[in-house]
């Protein structure tokens, strides 16, 4: 009840998360509603909670919305929450957002971790130069993560980037 009629985000992306987390199948349908939502995270939750309850079934309707999603706030976090590997068409898509410097930098850096979960090596320029323009603690945040899983185990980049090791120092 509190995930279709919560009448704070917070607390309706809180709900659908243990639905999720059930596997409750009815939380299919509230999903849907939510990805239309203007809430970073209720949208964000809404495209993982599907991913994870309908799994393959749910993926290229996903794909499809986001491929004509216009609005990027809702464009980053369904970006942020399509765990599932993306399909060639979905990781262009996400090459020409990541790559498109009119669009705003947070929805530019989710598209950058879409492309890394699938293609690292595509992906390491553009998240070296997202991570060289923007000064946003948890965007820069992200973009190291997703560095660091680009290089596995290892505390640089092949190609020099510094990386924060274990004591937090960055290393060549």
């Amino acid at each position: 009840k509190i995930a279709e009629h919560g009448d704070q985000p917070a607390l309706r992306t809180a709900a659908l998360k243990a639905l999720t987390h059930c596997k409750h199948l009815p939380a299919l349908e509230i999903a849907a509603r939510r990805l239309k939502s203007l809430d970073p995270e209720e949208c964000r939750q809404a495209t993982a909670s599907m991913l994870a309850i309908s799994g393959a079934q749910a993926r290229g309707a996903l794909e499809q919305q986001l491929l004509s999603e216009p609005h990027p706030v809702r464009i980053e976090a369904m970006l942020r929450g399509f765990l599932a590997p993306p399909s060639d068409k979905l990781i262009a898509h996400a090459v020409a957002i990541a790559t498109d410097t009119l669009r705003p930098i947070a929805t530019r850096a989710a598209a950058a971790e879409l492309i890394s979960r699938s293609d690292k090596r595509r992906a390491t320029p553009m998240l070296r130069d997202l991570f060289r323009v923007t000064d946003d603690p948890q965007i820069l945040r992200a973009i190291a993560r997703a560095l660091r899983r680009r290089v596995g185990h290892g505390w640089s980049d092949p190609a020099g980037f510094p990386l924060p090791g274990p004591d937090g120092a960055c290393v060549q």
